[in-house]
């Protein structure tokens, strides 16, 4: 499959191709870590002690293909850290993703998704920009994000070792359960919206080669030490894809009980 500005198949065309560098790691206190980022109703998958750390590179095709006009970076790409853990919900597996900050406001945030800013970079390896080194077994990919004010926030790596077919990476990477919350001006900042969503896809995500690694992983200060309450932790084989879909709607899947700060200060 070759991705690039245009389309995957005559037929297809796709509006966002994304980078996605993933490093899972396991925690030795499995309620720590979900505690900070498993609300309820969400229940763990399996004994719950696995976590990952997302950085993503984006970029809008769709947008980029204006005639007679320059790609404009400030609408066509974006960076993005998203921190969570697979889970159950509604009996299906799925990934949540807590903790989300992108590099500069998107429509996520318009529609409620806790999203923040943080300014996040990863190896350019991508398909459709030209020049842009390739992955194979030996090369080392780079994540690492920093909150505005200078704190960093999460840093990994992943020396690849080897690829696998995008059909084995598990279904629950593929999914992206995100929490909504809107407060009610007035009603004195009571929530008006407090969920969490399924990104409804009208065509399955489209994936070519899932390139695997070595990974290492270290948390910064941010978030008030949150992610260093979950304790020790060790970070496992990690994953490297390039996936393509066009986006549709939200579809409620649960209600958030009770209220807590989840989304960063």
């Amino acid at each position: 499959m070759v991705i690039n500005t245009r389309m995957i198949s005559e037929n297809t065309r796709y509006a966002i191709i994304q980078n996605m560098l993933v490093i899972p790691f396991q925690v030795e206190h499995p309620e720590k870590l979900q505690a900070a980022l498993l609300p309820p109703p969400l229940k763990p998958l399996g004994n719950g002690d696995i976590g990952w750390v997302y950085f993503v590179d984006t970029v809008l095709p769709a947008l980029r293909d204006v005639p007679g006009e320059p790609p404009d970076p400030d609408l066509t790409e974006f960076a993005e850290i998203s921190i969570g853990m697979p889970c159950i919900a509604e009996g299906k597996e799925r990934g949540i993703f807590t903790q989300l900050a992108l590099d500069r406001p998107t429509a996520g945030l318009k529609r409620g998704i806790l999203r923040h800013l943080a300014y996040t970079q990863l190896t350019q390896t991508h398909p459709m920009l030209e020049g842009r080194r390739s992955v194979s077994p030996g090369v080392q990919l780079v994540g690492i994000s920093h909150r505005p004010h200078g704190e960093m926030v999460a840093c990994g790596t992943m020396t690849v070792t080897h690829s696998e077919p995008w059909e084995d990476v598990p279904e629950y990477m593929k999914t992206f359960l995100h929490m909504r919350y809107i407060t009610d001006p007035t009603q004195g900042g009571k929530p008006l919206i407090a969920d969490f969503c399924d990104c409804v896809f009208p065509e399955p995500l489209a994936g070519d080669v899932a390139w695997r690694g070595e990974t290492t992983l270290l948390f910064g200060g941010d978030c008030y030490g949150r992610f260093h309450e979950i304790g020790p932790y060790q970070a496992l084989q990690g994953y490297f894809f390039t996936i393509a879909y066009c986006y549709g709607s939200d579809e409620q899947v649960a209600l958030m009980e009770g209220v807590r700060p989840w989304q960063w200060a």
